[in-house]
């Protein structure tokens, strides 16, 4: 078994402010760029965020 090398497993030897740093910013990420502007919202009328304003914006150009 070959040992492992801090460029096939970038967190390993990472202080563990680093990796919840490292964390944070993923889960940031990924609710601002991919869960609130995908998952429905019934305030919205069961529409994702995105078609929710598109929406809006049609209404206002009609």
């Amino acid at each position: 078994m070959k040992p492992s090398k801090p460029t096939t497993k970038p967190y390993t030897r990472r202080s563990e402010s680093y990796k919840a740093e490292a964390l944070k910013q993923t889960v940031f990420e990924y609710i601002e760029t991919d869960y609130n502007r995908v998952r429905l919202h019934s305030a919205n009328d069961y529409q994702s965020p995105v078609a929710f304003e598109a929406a809006i914006y049609q209404k206002l150009a009609s």
